[in-house]
């Protein structure tokens, strides 16, 4: 496939699979393994053996996830062939494929979920809501579909350099979705505003001094229990948990 600017920026990237490289201990860090927690809680809600589909996969680190967690019917697509070599090299088990998620490779009703992270803020918005109708063909009746995007709250709009079209709201989002499924749940992810947590970890870390075993505590233990779920309102990022009907 031919790609535009924001998906050739994406795509120069992928030099390694980086996402395997993130440390969870770090803000960036906590944040990542924040969302797929989430997205790893609500995938282990189903059965192991339970076909499932990371649309929009990359370099395939959150099937390695459930992998780990002994699900075996694993499938990913990417429109980036430099990221699914890397998927294929680290999750062999897996199957793979190489497309555009408005035109999906798999047989209707193939799959019992579907997961989408950080992807449709990539999107043309133009474009979503043929990829909404993909992901609903795949799925088998009653499946679900995992969402998940940036906030317009705590982020703002995106700048006109950012890999991303743009952020979103529980409306917009919801404007996306409930033309094709059943939203069943909505949820925020690093939630944003004044907590006295958020102080003591700019005592731990700043400009001045970092005190590196407060700094790994806080982000493994402190903060996932305090602001990696939220209110929709309220976080950075946005998770849909969605069903089809």
């Amino acid at each position: 496939m031919e790609f535009n600017a924001k998906q050739m920026e994406q795509e120069d990237d992928y030099h390694s699979p980086n996402h395997w490289f993130k440390e969870p201990d770090s803000e960036k860090g906590r944040i990542y393994y924040g969302y797929l927690s989430i997205c790893e809680e609500i995938a282990s809600e189903g059965d192991k053996d339970a076909a499932i589909l990371d649309a929009g996969c990359g370099d395939a680190f959150f099937l390695g996830m459930l992998e780990k967690s002994g699900f075996t019917n694993l499938s990913g697509t990417d429109y980036s062939r430099r990221a699914i070599a890397f998927a294929r090299l680290l999750v062999p088990s897996a199957h793979f494929e190489v497309a555009d998620l408005a035109k999906l490779p798999y047989a209707d009703a193939s799959f019992d979920a579907v997961f989408c992270i950080e992807t449709v803020e990539h999107l043309i918005p133009e474009t979503i809501d043929g990829v909404m109708c993909e992901f609903k063909r795949v799925l088998k009746p009653g499946g679900r579909l995992v969402i998940t995007v940036p906030a317009l709250n705590g982020n703002g709009p995106p700048s006109a350099e950012s890999k991303h079209y743009q952020h979103f709201t529980v409306e917009s989002l919801s404007k996306y979705l409930t033309p094709h499924f059943e939203v069943k749940k909505m949820m925020g992810q690093d939630k944003v505003g004044f907590h006295p947590l958020k102080f003591f970890y700019k005592a731990i870390k700043n400009g001045l001094w970092e005190i590196p075993r407060l700094r790994t505590y806080y982000n493994l233990k402190i903060w996932p229990r305090y602001f990696n779920q939220c209110d929709a309102e309220k976080g950075r990022r946005l998770v849909a948990v969605c069903r089809k009907v």
